[in-house]
């Protein structure tokens, strides 16, 4: 279960990060 919960944290802060570099790039390109 603990192995789980860290999964879960790794994705979340990945997908985070993904969109914040994403979100960044769309404000430089407008």
């Amino acid at each position: 279960m603990s192995k789980h919960d860290t999964d879960t944290s790794d994705q979340h802060a990945a997908k985070r990060r993904w969109l914040n570099a994403h979100e960044e790039g769309y404000h430089k390109a407008m």
